[in-house]
C-alpha cells in the first residue's frame, strides 16, 4: 500500500511539473493587457457597469447585497446587470426593485438576462425563463434585456437566436416594458452573421469578451471587436447600441494579477474604441462560477481594486 501511495504521489508529481510551463506561459500572455492606458473620455461618454448580485431567484442574502452595494457606490457606476432565475420569486423581485430604486438616477442603466438551466429541458427552460422574464420586466422596468440564447456556444443555430430574440422581446413587452433587448453576441469569427444579422434586425448587441484561455484569445477577440464596431451601422436609424461583457476569466487557473490585467486591458480598448456604449465587468463576486472580483470569503481581488482605481481615474478626466 505504502508503495503503491508513493507511485501515485509521484505521477501526481510528474503531471503538476509538465503542465507548469504551460500555466506559467498562460499567466504571462496577460502580461501587456497591464500595460495599455486608458483613454481620457472628458464628455463622459463611456459607462462602466457592474454584473452584481447572485443569480435572482430568492431575496438576494445580506452579506453579497451590502457587498456588492458598497462597490456600486464607490465606482458610481452607471449600469448594472442581474441575471433572473427561471424560478424568480415575487419576493426577490420586490426586494430587488426596492434596492434599484434608492440606487437609480437619470443615469443609471438597469439590465436583465435570463439565468439559463442547462439541466431542464429545452422546451420548459423556455417556457418558465419567458414568464420570469415577463415578471421581471413589470416589476424591475429595465432600460436593457440582452437575450443570451438557449443552446450555448456551438450548439446555437442563427435561426435558434433569432427565434428567442422574438421571444425576449416579447415577453419584454408583455411586462409593459418599453426596454431595449439586445442580442448576445460573442466577440469571436465564427459570430460574424450573427453579429450583422444583430446590428440589422435589433440595432445593437451585447458582445461578450472572453479570456479564459489566455490573454491572446483576449486580444483576439478586442480585435474581433474593433472590426466589427468598425463598419457602418446597418439598422434602419443608422445608428448602432452595443455594449461589452466581460472579460471572463478564471482567476483561480491564471491568478488574481492576470485576471486583473485582462479587467485594465478590456477597459483601455473599450475607452478608446468609438461606438461602444458601455462596458459591465464582473460578475461581483465567486456566485456561480470561480470569476469575480472577490473571492468566496468577500475578500476583494487585485481585479476590484483595479477597477476601482481605472473608474476613478476616467471620472476625474470628466470633470
Amino acid at each position: 500500500m505504502r508503495g503503491t501511495a508513493a507511485l501515485l504521489v509521484s505521477f501526481a508529481g510528474l503531471l503538476v511539473a509538465a503542465s507548469m510551463p504551460r500555466a506559467t506561459a498562460l499567466a504571462r500572455s496577460y502580461d501587456r493587457l497591464g500595460e495599455e492606458r486608458l483613454t481620457e473620455r472628458p464628455r463622459g461618454d463611456f459607462a462602466v457597469g457592474l454584473f452584481a448580485f447572485p443569480v435572482v431567484d430568492h431575496p438576494t442574502p445580506p452579506g453579497p447585497l451590502a457587498h456588492d452595494l458598497a462597490l456600486a457606490d464607490t465606482m458610481a457606476v452607471d449600469a448594472l446587470l442581474v441575471e433572473i432565475a427561471p424560478t424568480v420569486r415575487a419576493g426577490a423581485l420586490d426586494s430587488l426593485a426596492a434596492v434599484l430604486e434608492e440606487m437609480r438616477r437619470d443615469s443609471l442603466v438597469v439590465s436583465i438576462a435570463p439565468a439559463l438551466d442547462a439541466r431542464e429541458p429545452p422546451g420548459v427552460a423556455r417556457d418558465r425563463m419567458l414568464v420570469a422574464l415577463e415578471r421581471a420586466a413589470r416589476r424591475l422596468q429595465p432600460d436593457l434585456v440582452f437575450a443570451e440564447p438557449m443552446a450555448r456556444g456551438d450548439d446555437a443555430t442563427d435561426a435558434m437566436r433569432r427565434r428567442w430574440f422574438e421571444l425576449v422581446r416579447t415577453a419584454t413587452r408583455r411586462g409593459g416594458s418599453r426596454a431595449r433587448v439586445l442580442p448576445v453576441v460573442r466577440a469571436r469569427d465564427a459570430e460574424r452573421s450573427w453579429f450583422l444579422w444583430a446590428d440589422s434586425a435589433a440595432g445593437g448587441m451585447a458582445l461578450v469578451l472572453d479570456a479564459t484561455d489566455g490573454g491572446e484569445a483576449l486580444h483576439e477577440a478586442l480585435r474581433t471587436a474593433s472590426a466589427w464596431l468598425a463598419l457602418p451601422p446597418r439598422g434602419g436609424d443608422g445608428t448602432r447600441l452595443a455594449w461589452a461583457l466581460g472579460p471572463r476569466t478564471a482567476p483561480a487557473l491564471v491568478g488574481e494579477w492576470a485576471q486583473a490585467r485582462a479587467v485594465w486591458g478590456t477597459l483601455a480598448w473599450g475607452t478608446r474604441t468609438p461606438g461602444l456604449a458601455g462596458l459591465i465587468v464582473g460578475p461581483t463576486a465567486d456566485y456561480a462560477t470561480v470569476s469575480g472580483l472577490r473571492d468566496a470569503g468577500d475578500r476583494p481581488r487585485a481585479a476590484q481594486l483595479m477597477l476601482v482605481r481605472a473608474v476613478r481615474a476616467l471620472q476625474a478626466s470628466a470633470r
